[in-house]
């Protein structure tokens, strides 16, 4: 078997003559991704080669691969309507990546992908409950007998994505700190072996560096998980009456319960941590502190998102430089 270090050390002479699209980029994902890279997101790259391009160009000589062949592939996947431009984007930035690794291999010469046109990369606005929303959500929790609901709340209020939720720990959470560490999460993951099933439910480590955080937890909310440590019988926050994690679709199946039990419009389960930064901000939390509470890169990729949730911040700042002024009479020039 050919690996990346033999390869990157030329110990073995690569054949890569009549080398298709197709068979390239199964090496590639054997040598260069796998077990470099999270299962999901190998589990990812997967699927976008098996679905999206080697139906389409797979066996095209790699050799022979030119950078108009990319564009008209690109520009087809966008205009078939089956997919967003991010979802292109993606993909076409995955295969540039791949070719990019055959040009580091000496299969060829450039990067085809190199300079290609690709759709602009559109955010849509973060959707968050409204406060009065929310308020009937939480009264749906303060009145429920199902202990799990709990996790609703833990979101709402930390900012946890629901992996990490389901995935916390009481061992990860400082009682005399009140405050709680990300350091794994659950995730439902590509079976690579497919013995029985496509998919398994795994523990992993958080995606990126600023994944792993610690979050301060509210005091009411402090006091709910520290009267659930008492009757746990398991090493999980979020758990089944026998002890087991909670899988995230069950988590989500309790969290649209709780939504019809409320009377509010459907959200995807992640509008709880869009509803977290939202209030945050609104209660005048500092950009940067909400940006580490959720993991964020940077203050900006936050700023990115939840902009518009700022409008009343700028709104009170007008007010308070109008109250600076000395005289309120209008000035005659």
């Amino acid at each position: 078997m050919i690996t990346h270090d033999t390869v990157a050390s030329g110990a073995c002479e690569l054949q890569t003559e009549g080398l298709t699209i197709s068979r390239y980029l199964e090496r590639w994902l054997e040598t260069a991704i796998r077990g470099n890279v999270q299962p999901t997101t190998y589990g990812i790259y997967r699927g976008h080669i098996n679905k999206h391009i080697v139906p389409v160009i797979g066996e095209l000589l790699l050799s022979e691969l030119r950078k108009e062949q990319l564009q008209r592939f690109a520009a087809d996947m966008l205009t078939g309507g089956l997919l967003s431009g991010g979802s292109v984007r993606a993909i076409m930035k995955m295969l540039r990546a791949a070719l990019e690794e055959a040009v580091s291999w000496g299969y060829i010469g450039r990067n085809p992908c190199a300079g290609l046109k690709l759709p602009k990369e559109e955010r849509s606005e973060a959707s968050a409950f409204t406060r009065n929303e929310q308020e009937r959500l939480e009264a749906a929790i303060a009145n429920s007998d199902d202990d799990r609901d709990i996790g609703v709340l833990l979101m709402l209020y930390t900012g946890l994505r629901l992996g990490e939720a389901v995935g916390l720990k009481w061992e990860y959470i400082d009682f005399d700190k009140k405050q709680l560490r990300i350091v794994s999460c659950i995730k439902r993951i590509p079976n690579l072996d497919k013995t029985y099933s496509k998919t398994i439910i795994k523990e992993v480590r958080p995606k990126t560096t600023n994944s792993k955080r610690a979050v301060f937890i509210p005091d009411f909310l402090f006091a709910l998980l520290a009267e659930k440590r008492g009757k746990s019988n398991s090493a999980y926050v979020l758990s089944m009456p026998d002890g087991r994690f909670i899988e995230p679709r069950t988590m989500q199946f309790i969290y649209k319960r709780l939504l019809e039990k409320a009377g509010v419009p459907y959200r995807k389960l992640h509008s709880t941590r869009h509803s977290y930064a939202v209030r945050a901000l609104e209660e005048g939390i500092s950009v940067k502190t909400v940006s580490e509470n959720l993991g964020h890169a940077t203050a900006a990729v936050t700023l990115t998102f939840y902009a518009h949730s700022l409008e009343e911040h700028k709104l009170d700042a007008a007010a308070r430089m109008n109250g600076l002024y000395i005289n309120k009479n209008r000035p005659v020039f």
